[in-house]
Formats: C-alpha cells, structure tokens, sequence
C-alpha cells in the first residue's frame, strides 16, 4: 500500500509540474506593452484552481467504488501508462492529469445503502458511443434494469439516476465503450453540489453568437460579454469555439483545456454546451501578420484543411443557429495569432454567403440560408462601440461583469504562466479591478461592421453601448412571451378548474342543504302525524269512553225503567 501511495504521489507531481508549462496553441506576437509572458499573481491565481471540484466534495464516504478493466494513465504525450492498481483514486481524485483508459471488459460499480441520486462523469476525451448504467440489486428479468446513457457528446457528463430509474439504486454497475477516457467520476446519494454542470444542448437560435477561436479568448478579449448578456439581460447565448484542444487526428493530447474550457463558460453563467469546430490548434509563426496567417494555413492543410472548410463551418454557424448578433474577433488577431485573424475574416465572410441558396447548398438543405442582423468585431476602427463591464449588478451578485469574468479565467490555470494574467489580473501592487483599465487589446472596445437595423446611437447619447440596439424580437424574449402565455394561459385553466370546482362544490353543498331541509320538512311531517295520531287516539278514546258512559247510562235507564214498569206491573196485579 506504501508503494502504491508513493507512486501515485510521484505521478501527480510529474503532471502538476507539467500543468504548469506553456501551452502550445499558437503564437505569441505581441504582448502588450513590456509585459512579461512568465508574470503571475499568487495572490490571486492559485494551483488548486486547476482542481475544480472542491476538495471536500471529491468524493462521498458513504459511497463505495470498485473498477475493473481500465489502464492508468498520466498527463504525458501519448499518455503514460502507470498500471492497472490505481485506477479507483485516479478517477475520484478530482484532477484532470491522471485518467484511466477502459479495456474492452470494463466496469465502475458504485453502492452506498442510502441509494444512489446522480452520478458525474468528467471524460478525458469525448466518449465515443453510449455508456449503460445497470442496476445491479434488481431482481432476475426485472424491467428496466440496465439503462443507456451518453450520446450527447459532452465532455462532462450528469446523470440523474432517480429520474433515470424511478427510485434511487443502492448498487450500480457502469460500463463504457473500449477506448473511453476517464478523468473523473462522483457519485452523489443525496442533493447535488453546485459545481456538478448539467449542461442544456446547444441552442436552436441564439440572441447572440459569440465565435471565440481558443478555450480562453472568451474569458480575456470578450472579458464580461458573458456575464451581462447571460446573466443580466437572460439573453440565449451560444459560444462557437473555431478551433478544439483535443484532435485525436493530430495527436494533440491536451487534458486540461477543454476542461478549463467548460468550467470556465459554467463559471460565468453558460449553460448551453458550447459548439466546436474540428480544427485544430496549430502552432505558426512569421515575422509579419501575412507571414504568420500564411504559415497556420500551411499547417492547417497538411492536416487536410483549407480556407473553404473554414468558410464552409463559419456559413454553417450562421445557418444553424440564426444569431441576430455576431461578436467575434479583431481582424489583427488582437496580439497577431493568425487563427484570430483567420476565424475573423471566414465569420466576415459568411455574412453574404450565409444568405446565398446558392453557396454550400449542403446546409441550405439542413438549416436554410441566414443573415444576422448586425455583427460586430472586435477593436473595430469604424462605428465604434464602447461597452461597459464594470457596473456591480444584482444579478451577478454585486460584482461587475468583468470582475465575474476574471473569475471564469481563474479556471483557465494552464494558459496562467502567460502574459494573460498580468493583462487580466495587473500586478500584486497595481491590480486590475475594471475592463476599462485594460488599454492594449481592451475588451470594452468593439465596432458595428455589418447592420441591416441601422447604426448605434446610444454612446453618442452618452449612454453604453449595447449589441442588441435596434434588435427589437430576440428569441428569448419570444420565447418568454410564449412562456408567460402559457403561464397565463395555465393560470386561466387553473381558475376556470378552481372556479367550476368551486361550483360543483357549492351546487354539492346545496344539494346536500336540500336533503337536509327536507329531511328535517319530512322529520317534522312525521313529527306532526305522530302528533295528529296522538290527539286522534285521545279524541276517539274521549268519544269511546263518553259513548260508553252515555250507553252505560242509557242501559242504566231502560233497567230502572224496566224496573219501574215491573214494578207498577205488580202494583197493578195486586190491586
């Protein structure tokens, strides 16, 4: 046991020192100002951040864990293996350099006497194919026992296993397709922690599109876009990344970013799982900004892509969720990085081909032709727009959109031995507190491109910017009209239920009021005639006995007058 502590110990400092090394993803071109590309914050950035499940919630005691069937592996390129002995601390350790890759008879078996609510699985990899969950303590040919799960392509994946089987297993057994790479699994037999992600698919239409090119660039150059638009106007958001960190093509073995990725986006307030293109992230570099886009193109087509995939996916994004609004980057690529300058100029494009039956007639078929309404690029010189990310709002709890922003980037704790933490954070004496602190590459600083619902006014009014000026139907709001007439609706077919129960109650009531009286009218009748019988028998008996007493006397009579007659006979016999 002392030896497997030990190993386990030196794998996890071999990946937490790896974790710390610069990020291949491109090229650095310019750094603002003399910035210092190794600059960080201590105090402010810490390695736990690459942790982000909370260590006191790795994992529940009451919850006991067996796997069989897997490959321990390290965060090294190509992964090394460490065994097959570790595999269940691997996966419960909440770390994203460690994961373990399942053999083609596998399983993860879970109990705990309580029962089982949820499980959480964070994959290495996007899983390929579904997973089944089998509830191991059911009995022989019961129904439903074993489950399938998966098939959303998520990297992080809940499931809830209540609502899944009706009723709370105690005992689990999970399978996973040969292959499947596994960071981290929780289990949970109670109420769920708030950092587990339940992710809502993609949108069907997005209010506004914001197209970032690297897992990052939406925490830094769209630093508080976010937030506001999520939180504080509830707007329906979809963030497209044009490139993805993990290319099984290329052999591109990064095990952090795409979880920084998410759990950045789940940070700030996004819910809807963001949309990848399958582009990766090459390295290029040149001496001028043509030089440079010319060298990532090269690479890009040894790995079998061209300028018209790339314009292909950027008319697919646009008929596929039908923004309104289209935010993306700055056609210098901010820094230079030719991917930003690349992405920039296919989202430019597909403006008019987007709109065109006649271009890539494929997702014509799927999706129909579009045209957002207005698009916006980043650090634009024309019709430029000015946002404000530093007011505190309610709805982000006190805090600024930006301020929750440096928050998201906090999880991006790979890309923090950068430039970028300096530029976003400032320094131990200088802090930055507010977007509009930051002047290179500042990311309060847009320009309106293309509008088909005329130009901004509002900074001309002395007011802030804001991207859905002029839009006036936004598919959220529709979407909450319809809810609130359905609410209203509902509540009016609750009150017409509420009201004729109410009446069927009342006319039961009545009805049973009626019985009544006229059980009492009835009660009171028979009253009534016991009374009547009772007066008639005293009358009859009255008139009985007084024609009994007359009888009585007549009979008395006629006796004494037989008697007297008798009587005068005798007188009259002896005379």
């Amino acid at each position: 046991m002392t030896i497997k502590k030990t190993i386990r110990k030196a794998v996890i400092i071999l990946a937490a020192a790896m974790l710390t090394a610069p990020a291949v993803s491109g090229v650095a071109f310019a750094a603002p100002g003399d910035m210092d590309r190794s600059v960080r914050i201590e105090d402010k950035i810490d390695r736990d951040f690459a942790l982000w499940v909370p260590e006191e919630d790795r994992w529940d005691s009451s919850v006991s864990i067996h796997a069989e069937g897997f490959e321990d592996r390290s965060e090294t390129p190509g992964g090394d293996f460490i065994g097959k002995e570790f595999t269940e601390s691997i996966i419960t350790d909440g770390y994203y350099g460690t994961y373990a890759k399942a053999l083609k008879d596998n399983h993860v078996t879970l109990s705990c006497k309580e029962g089982l609510s949820s499980v959480y699985v964070e994959f290495d990899w996007l899983p390929e194919g579904n997973w089944t969950v089998t509830d191991t303590m059911s009995s022989p040919g019961q129904e439903n026992t074993r489950k399938t799960c998966g098939g959303n392509g998520y990297l992080h994946e809940y499931q809830d296993l209540e609502k899944l089987f009706g009723y709370k297993p105690s005992a689990i057994e999970i399978t996973f397709p040969e292959g499947t790479q596994i960071a981290n699994i929780f289990a949970f037999p109670g109420e769920v922690p708030s950092w587990v992600q339940k992710w809502e698919p993609t949108l069907e239409k997005a209010d506004l599109l914001l197209v970032s090119t690297h897992s990052d660039d939406e925490q830094l150059f769209f630093a508080g876009l976010l937030p506001y638009y999520v939180n504080e106007k509830k707007l329906d958001v979809q963030v497209v990344y044009f490139i993805q960190h993990f290319h099984k093509k290329m052999r591109v073995f990064e095990h952090f970013r795409q979880h920084e990725q998410l759990n950045g986006l789940w940070t700030v307030g996004v819910t809807n799982y963001p949309y990848m293109s399958e582009f990766p992230d090459v390295y290029a570099e040149g001496k001028t900004k043509a030089e440079a886009v010319q060298a990532a193109l090269s690479s890009f087509n040894y790995y079998g892509y061209r300028m018209d995939d790339f314009r292909q996916f950027a008319v697919e994004v646009f008929r596929k969720f039908k923004p309104l609004v289209v935010v993306t980057h700055d056609f210098n690529g901010e820094y230079g990085h030719p991917a930003h300058i690349i992405c920039t100029d296919v989202m430019t494009d597909a403006i008019e081909l987007a709109a065109d039956p006649e271009k890539y007639p494929e997702s014509v078929a799927q999706y129909g032709t579009w045209q957002p309404k207005k698009v916006y690029i980043h650090l634009y010189g024309k019709s430029p727009v000015t946002m404000d990310w530093d007011t505190p709002l309610d709805s982000l709890n006190g805090m600024t959109p930006f301020q929750m922003t440096q928050e998201g980037f906090r999880y991006h704790r790979s890309q923090h031995d950068s430039w970028f933490v300096k530029w976003i954070y400032g320094t131990n004496d200088s802090p930055i507190t507010k977007a509009s602190e930051i002047e290179d590459y500042s990311p309060c600083k847009y320009g309106l491109y293309f509008s088909s619902v005329g130009e901004d006014k509002l900074n001309a009014e002395g007011k802030p910017g804001d991207f859905m000026e002029n839009v006036e139907d936004t598919y959220s709001g529709q979407r909450r009209a319809e809810e609130e007439a359905r609410r209203k609706a509902e509540e009016e077919e609750e009150r017409k239920r509420a009201e004729e129960a109410e009446r069927r109650r009342q006319e039961q009531e009545d009805e049973i009021k009626r019985r009544q009286k006229e059980a009492e009218e009835e009660a009171r009748k028979q009253e009534l005639m016991r009374g009547g019988v009772s007066v008639a028998v005293i009358v009859l008996a009255g008139i009985g006995g007084y024609s009994l007493v007359r009888r009585s006397r007549k009979k008395a009579a006629e006796k004494h007058k037989v008697k007297v007659s008798e009587k005068d006979m005798r007188k009259r016999n002896k005379h």
